[in-house]
């Protein structure tokens, strides 16, 4: 058995948030192609356990109408006081890495019982889409700046938490499914 490093956030589960298909009868209405989407969210559970989810929209277009979504979560767990990498980096860019092949595997095999062949996700460049993540407008981040005792315990600098005071709650990046 491995040994667990002291400081480290280690991956408790993985599951379906929400997988849905549809396709769609009124072609005529659509755009003309099939549009992707990915949402990014995180969210504390307490003081040791966070969520992070990532998900895939497909928006039907004449090309492809389906409509497709699939959005996962990842439980973590943080094991000791992880500097490396920050949480902030860790929830933009490790959880959704680690998040992408089960999303990925999800889309495909939903848009294959559809009546057109499986739709593979092209290669997405996780550190050039985290640009789109809002910290500020995450759901943890509101929950962060409502319970300051979160905050201290996932060492979130005070200024960085004064910036969500006021911040529209809705991210750029919207979790599919909701609204």
């Amino acid at each position: 058995m491995t040994d667990v490093p002291p400081d480290a956030y280690l991956l408790d589960r993985v599951f379906a948030q929400e997988l849905s298909f549809q396709s769609v009868a009124d072609v005529a209405a659509l755009p003309d192609a099939f549009k992707i989407e990915y949402a990014w969210d995180w969210e504390p559970r307490d003081t040791d356990t966070f969520y992070v989810l990532f998900g895939v929209r497909g928006l039907p277009g004449k090309d492809r109408a389906e409509r497709v979504t699939v959005s996962m979560a990842a439980l973590f767990r943080r094991e000791g006081n992880p500097q490396k990498p920050a949480l902030v980096d860790f929830i933009t860019t490790n959880g959704p890495t680690m998040l992408m092949p089960y999303v990925r595997e999800a889309f495909s095999n939903l848009t294959g019982r559809g009546l057109l062949n499986s739709y593979l996700l092209p290669p997405v460049n996780i550190l050039v889409l985290r640009k789109t993540f809002k910290f500020e407008s995450s759901a943890g981040a509101r929950k962060l700046a409502d319970h300051a005792d979160l905050g201290t315990a996932y060492g979130i600098a005070p200024e960085i938490m004064a910036q969500v005071v006021g911040v529209s709650p809705v991210n750029d990046v919207v979790i599919p499914g909701e609204t």
